[in-house]
């Protein structure tokens, strides 16, 4: 399928701002039944994030829904790590206007040219 619009990454790439990631990069163990997280990094990656209306957080599922959501948008140079389960290693939590987001969803979307589109949900930290 041919893309109408084009490749979208280098727009995105032109509108977004900064944000730090935070990357587990190692499983989480156990120890006496106590979780110890995984090694961390951070990164910077270039990203535009858009808060979600009402009418997108309807079609999202019924445990996020009632959360904080937002949309982040960033080019396919910029990926984010959701949660892997078998793994054991957390998803990617992002810094924003000094709250945390944590990746929940991505979204691929290279039919309107490669960029990808990540729901996060706000940490009650």
């Amino acid at each position: 399928m041919t893309s109408i619009v084009g490749d979208m990454g280098p727009c995105i790439d032109e509108i977004s701002s900064k944000y730090i990631v935070t990357r587990t990069t190692a499983a989480t163990t156990f120890t006496k039944g106590r979780p110890d997280a995984g090694t961390t990094t951070t990164l910077e990656i270039r990203g535009v994030f858009q808060p979600m209306n009402g009418r997108e957080r309807l079609l999202l599922p019924e445990n996020i829904r009632d959360s904080e959501v937002a949309k982040f948008y960033v080019s396919d140079s910029n990926l984010l790590q959701t949660v892997d389960i078998v793994g054991k290693v957390k998803a990617d939590r992002i810094a924003i206007n000094s709250f945390n987001y944590v990746v929940q969803t991505e979204l691929e979307w290279r039919t309107l040219g490669g960029y990808r589109k990540y729901v996060l949900v706000k940490l009650n930290e």
